[in-house]
């Protein structure tokens, strides 16, 4: 029986009916093709990386021959929120057509440790308290502005004014919690210029004696289309709106409160409230 050969134009023997097993080589040895299929795959997923140099993250780095190359390597990339991504990703490379063909690319957050619970469910991270002024937390204190003023009825923008009681936790992404006071400004309305504006941009009014609460817990998953899910919950704290100066409740203070949590309404000032308890 013949054994057939035929000699690929990179200067590699290649054998009919069979491919090479793949081989460690360092990642040096990646080409830059193939680290540009790299670089728009992360975009493809809208991962935002600080790292300049992809090749000095790449480990795990193996090589197969088969009708060309393929690639399979693993990157450990520093995220914008402060966080690491593990991928993994399986390119094929034919230099002699200029052919990149990404076959696998999968991310997910670095240095999760997992606890088997009862019914086979896991516990990723566990939750840790956090700076509420760090770095990490300006992203997902934005979302949070943007979640509250797209809620509210305000003609001005929400503006927050203290933040407190941070955590994050490792889980499919990164979850932040934080509990935010807003107060109305007096200089930016409530418009998608100032969407996620700060108390830097939008101080609150001089005047302004009304302070809403929120709980609010941000999901980071880079991944996906929208990058962030938010959900924001007042808390009340407020004394129930009146009547004049006598001790007669307006309404029920416990339906007013059930009718706020159901329909995610809030309102900068008590005549606000008065004014749709009215309506």
């Amino acid at each position: 029986m013949k054994l057939l050969i035929f000699v690929g134009l990179v200067g590699h023997v290649f054998c009919v009916g069979g491919f090479g097993s793949p081989g460690s080589i360092a990642a040096s040895e990646i080409p830059d093709q193939v680290i540009e299929a790299t670089k728009q795959e992360l975009q493809k997923q809208n991962l935002v990386y600080t790292d300049t140099d992809l090749r000095a993250q790449a480990s795990n780095v193996q090589r197969q021959v088969v009708a060309g190359y393929i690639y399979k390597y693993t990157l450990t990339l520093n995220t914008a929120d402060g966080g690491k991504q593990e991928c993994t990703f399986k390119i094929w490379y034919k230099e002699w057509e200029k052919f990149v063909q990404v076959q696998q690319s999968d991310c997910k957050p670095a240095g999760i440790v997992k606890r088997q619970l009862g019914g086979g469910h896991f516990l990723a991270g566990g939750v840790s308290a956090a700076d509420c002024n760090s770095d990490k937390f300006q992203a997902p204190l934005q979302e949070a502005v943007r979640h509250v003023n797209m809620m509210s009825n305000s003609m001005f923008h929400m503006t927050p004014v203290q933040v407190t009681k941070c955590t994050s936790q490792v889980v499919a992404g990164a979850k932040y919690t934080m509990n935010v006071d807003f107060q109305q400004s007096e200089t930016c309305m409530n418009d998608k210029d100032h969407m996620t504006s700060l108390l830097a941009d939008c101080p609150p009014s001089n005047s302004a004696t009304h302070t809403d609460h929120f709980q609010c817990t941000v999901v980071y998953a880079p991944w996906h289309k929208t990058q962030y899910e938010t959900d924001c919950k007042m808390v009340q704290t407020q004394p129930k709106p009146k009547f004049g100066n006598d001790e007669h409740d307006l309404c029920h203070g416990g339906m007013f409160k059930d009718f706020q949590k159901k329909h995610q309404k809030f309102y900068s000032t008590e005549e606000g409230k008065v004014s749709q308890l009215i309506l």
